[in-house]
């Protein structure tokens, strides 16, 4: 299974929960969206919490995801 998701800094926090980005797709103008793998169905209540504000992680490893993603956007 598969998620799918434009928003940069939700995409670093399910990388910093560990799950694994399968591939970046180029969409119309500059905007992007994040394919996940999600064998197990974790992202969309990773979802939840990053949005209601209840998200807990490493913050040098969501920051290092951040830039991670930020590379792959500006630089790939």
């Amino acid at each position: 299974m598969f998620y799918k998701t434009r928003n940069i800094t939700l995409a670093a926090y399910l990388k910093a929960e560990g799950l694994r980005l399968d591939n970046v797709e180029r969409n119309q103008g500059n905007q992007v969206t994040f394919v996940f793998m999600d064998p197990n169905s974790y992202a969309e209540r990773y979802e939840e919490i990053f949005k209601s504000g209840d998200a807990e992680a490493n913050i040098k490893k969501f920051m290092d995801e951040l830039n991670g993603l930020r590379d792959i956007i500006f630089k790939g």
